[in-house]
């Protein structure tokens, strides 16, 4: 709901004094086809530069978390371009807004699992071994 009611959210926290909203920029929202070079999604850049400036506009600071979690399906977390369009898609976004933006947050697991290994509860073999797919 946050995307509706942003507004009245905002209003809420100024009212109550808080000084910080935080929010996530949608990775799928942004960069819709997740690929380094892909059309980025013009009509989401517009809405998070109006939630940040409302939020500005009300005398709160806007937190931005970006996250890898929030993969488009055509960038599952063991391809080989994972990093690349991770990165792609940060640069749109911080380029854009950290002008307005003092505090980020990433959200990155230090080591992912791939489907098939041990961290996959239904996988019921025991002969294979975690291992981390993407080394930062």
């Amino acid at each position: 709901m946050q995307y509706f009611l942003y507004k009245q959210d905002i209003i809420r926290i100024a009212a109550l004094g808080i000084p910080y909203y935080s929010f996530s920029i949608s990775w799928t929202r942004v960069v819709p086809f997740g690929q380094p070079g892909s059309p980025i999604n013009q009509q989401a850049l517009d809405h998070y530069d109006d939630v940040i400036n409302f939020a500005i506009a009300n005398g709160v600071t806007p937190i931005c978390t970006i996250t890898h979690a929030d993969n488009p399906v055509s960038v599952p977390f063991d391809a080989d371009n994972f990093v690349d369009a991770f990165l792609y898609y940060s640069k749109v976004v911080l380029t854009r807004y950290s002008d307005r933006v003092p505090y980020w947050v990433t959200i990155v697991s230090l080591a992912l699992r791939s489907p098939s290994s041990d961290a996959n509860p239904s996988r019921t073999s025991q002969t294979s071994t975690l291992r981390p797919m993407l080394v930062i």
